[in-house]
């Protein structure tokens, strides 16, 4: 990343359009997946036993969600513990949330991708479409996204790209690399830049699984020392498949869950005394008084400036 980007700032509180919702809510889609990536946390926990009861979100918590934050034209960030689109009511459900004014992104692995869903997403011009490659060449990506295919993930892009071009969408579309061993970064970064709207860059994030000797990641974005508040308390939440609200990736089960969406308005949650209270021993730099939150290393890799906001931004030119 060649940008000079300052990742921390001089005052910190929730993001601009996050006063009364938050700014994007991440749906944990689906825990089902087609690949065994050996980086995924997901692939190498018992995470997906948690959720095997209720493997994709139940269509009424996804639709109880658009219509909340449709009403503020916020966004609703697809992904999940698996594969997406593998979710047997996606086209449906994404659709709905466009119909309610959400903003919507979708990540995928991009394997699940044909001429009709990208038309049906493509049409109601869905905003975003991530599709996680992690390489740039077949070895790289056989090892990197195991179970799925080199050509086809090619072939999908291109049709996406050309399908765009000829329905005059402004879907945006890009790909994104996590920086980890055994990849040639440089080389998948060449491969996908000509292609794609924008290339994003992930670090390897550890979440509750210790794995970070697969980490290429380097240079920090904030200083542990510092204990700078995590952005992602201030910006987004996280709905798994059941409608509990789950804070952060390091809590997978939601066992410091502030609530579920079926029994609460997500405004109620976001702005309750829980989030609040969470808040504030980060703001005070006592965030190791929150179990979740004490001797997480990944902060360190989260960016007050340099995220998802900066992304969709780049993408507008």
């Amino acid at each position: 990343m060649s940008e000079n980007i300052v990742h921390s700032q001089e005052k910190y509180g929730l993001f601009p359009g996050a006063e009364e919702i938050p700014l994007m809510t991440v749906c944990r889609f689906s825990y089902v997946c087609n690949a065994k990536c050996s980086g995924c946390p997901f692939t190498i926990s018992n995470t997906r036993n948690l959720y095997k009861e209720t493997p994709f979100m139940l269509p009424e918590v996804f639709k109880k969600v658009a219509d909340e934050v449709g009403a503020y034209g916020n966004f609703i960030r697809i992904t999940g513990g698996g594969e997406p689109l593998l979710h047997p009511q996606a086209i449906e459900l994404f659709l709905y949330a466009k119909a309610k004014n959400c903003r919507l992104g979708i990540i995928s692995n991009g394997s699940q991708y044909d001429k009709n869903k990208l038309t049906s997403l493509l049409k109601a011009n869905v905003d975003t479409l991530e599709i996680s490659v992690d390489a740039g060449n077949e070895k790289d990506y056989n090892y990197a996204r195991a179970g799925l295919n080199w050509e086809k993930l090619n072939k999908n892009v291109q049709m996406a790209i050309e399908l765009r071009e000829k329905l005059n969408s402004q879907t945006r579309i890009w790909v994104s690399i996590i920086e980890q061993k055994g990849i040639d970064i440089e080389a998948a970064i060449r491969h996908w830049e000509p292609l794609v709207d924008k290339v994003q860059l992930r670090k390897f994030l550890n979440f509750t699984v210790d794995n970070r000797k697969k980490s290429a990641s380097t240079g920090a974005f904030l200083p542990l020392n510092e204990r700078i508040p995590c952005p992602q308390l201030f910006d987004r939440t996280c709905i798994a498949p059941d409608g509990k609200v789950v804070l952060c990736g390091r809590d997978p089960s939601g066992e410091y869950s502030p609530g579920s969406i079926l029994k609460q308005s997500l405004s109620e949650i976001w702005t309750g005394p829980f989030y609040s209270s969470v808040r504030e021993l980060h703001l005070s730099k006592q965030r190791e008084k929150f179990p979740m939150c004490n001797g997480c290393t990944d902060v360190s890799f989260k960016s007050w400036s340099y995220n998802f906001w900066k992304i969709l931004k780049d993408t507008e030119k």
